[in-house]
């Protein structure tokens, strides 16, 4: 009877070695895998690092757009509803003119204006 206890323990010692085995292994690909994770998500957080000043430099301009977007509109308006009879010559002495009241009423707009700009 004694070697047949003898013969259990050891199985069951093949098996619970087995399973330690088993357990260490897992737990080295858990880490493997939280690892790669964290690369991935460092890589992906530096990438979006460089967005966020890409996107607070956008987000000025969009403001200074958004500044000036009343007079921009004011003259493409403008233009296209009064200065299209007219030569090329009257049609910039008329930009100058309205620049000029929107300037004094303190009304922003784009120093550079065309109404190409607005064509969609």
């Amino acid at each position: 009877m004694v070697p047949l206890v003898t013969h259990d323990s050891e199985h069951y010692k093949a098996v619970y070695k087995i399973h330690l085995i088993y357990c260490s292994q897992a737990l080295v690909d858990d880490a493997n895998a939280c690892r790669r994770k964290m690369n991935m998500a460092t890589a992906l957080i530096d990438g979006l690092s460089g967005e966020k000043i890409r996107w607070t430099a956008a987000s000025k301009g969009f403001e200074a757009q958004i500044n000036r977007l009343v007079g921009d509109v004011l003259l493409a308006t403008g233009f296209l509803s009064y200065a299209g009879p007219f030569n090329q010559e009257f049609r910039k002495q008329l930009m100058k003119n309205w620049k000029k009241e929107m300037t004094q009423n303190h009304i922003p707009f784009s120093e550079v204006f065309g109404v190409s700009l607005y064509r969609c």
